[in-house]
């Protein structure tokens, strides 16, 4: 922060101010100052269940039983969600919440956030990005209006229609040179379909979903009707109709560069069975990808940050 321009820190707290109020605001510089306080010892953090587990069983029990108790209860709508999202896209009687944020200074292109399950949570990356203009869509359809993937509902991609119409409607007035992805589990997933279908110039996804067909069929065969499941019509038995990163990989003319993060042990998206095969595409195909595998165990918490 110290090596910004005052004129750019004073106006990114003055944007800071606009959207969180002058007490947030405030808040949020004083917590840039505060160092919190180091261990008594090396190993006083450390985790007592993992360091003494048995097997790799009872690390993935661990991750599971971490990850159900971080799970948002079921219903939860992100709250005030005009004054996070002021702006609507409409198209085919639909509409789709956004929030933008210029540039501060000349723009190098557009970079489309995509949120995660739930998630309303990606706005601090605003004040850190000078140079760019930040798309952030809201998904808020699919089921209890939890997230639909940015792709839609039973079998119907509307949202993926609304979400590339909002795209090119922005790069068009912003006369964009160029435009990136970037999103965090269901938003990397979004991060990774959008950029492979559309043709961006870069991707950055953090613990993405990338076998969103896969993770159906579990659900189908556990019977739970859920965030998942309510993706597709429940005739359509072998998923045709929903979106595939692999295949839109494999039909991409020019991939675009990817940096992936993701977990060791991550039970949603399993490195060597989900992740490996779309990097083992790029290196086929001679595409620049950047891997960053961290270890560590579950799906939340990931290494990655937006402002990397």
């Amino acid at each position: 922060m110290s090596e910004l321009p005052l004129h750019h820190r004073l106006l990114r707290f003055a944007n800071k101010v606009r959207v969180l109020g002058l007490r947030r605001a405030w808040d949020s510089v004083r917590a840039i100052f505060r160092q919190p306080a180091g261990p008594a010892f090396p190993l006083a953090s450390a985790n007592r269940d993992l360091m003494l587990a048995g097997s790799l069983n009872a690390l993935r029990d661990y991750a599971r039983a971490q990850s159900e108790r971080q799970t948002v209860e079921k219903g939860f709508v992100p709250q005030n969600i005009a004054a996070y999202f002021p702006f609507e896209y409409t198209a085919e009687d639909r509409t789709l919440r956004y929030a933008f944020f210029p540039a501060l200074n000349t723009s190098r292109g557009v970079v489309v956030v995509f949120h995660g399950h739930v998630g309303s949570d990606i706005h601090p990356i605003r004040y850190s990005w000078p140079e760019f203009d930040l798309l952030l869509p809201l998904d808020n359809f699919g089921w209890n209006n939890l997230g639909s993937w940015f792709w839609g509902e039973l079998g119907d991609n509307f949202v993926e229609r609304l979400t590339a119409g909002l795209i090119e409607k922005i790069r068009a007035e912003r006369a964009a040179p160029a435009w990136y992805c970037i999103g965090a589990s269901m938003g990397g997933f979004a991060a990774l379909y959008y950029a492979l279908k559309y043709r961006a110039d870069g991707v950055y996804a953090m613990a993405p979903v990338i076998d969103l067909k896969g993770k159906i069929r579990d659900n189908r065969s556990q019977n739970i009707a859920g965030a998942y499941t309510h993706l597709a019509r429940p005739d359509d038995e072998d998923l045709h109709a929903l979106p595939d990163i692999y295949a839109a990989a494999a039909a991409c003319d020019r991939l675009p560069p990817l940096f992936l993060v993701q977990h060791q042990y991550d039970r949603l998206n399993l490195f060597g069975t989900k992740t490996l095969p779309l990097v083992q595409l790029y290196n086929e195909r001679r595409a620049w990808a950047g891997l960053r595998v961290h270890p560590a165990i579950g799906h939340t918490g990931h290494d990655g940050s937006y402002e990397e």
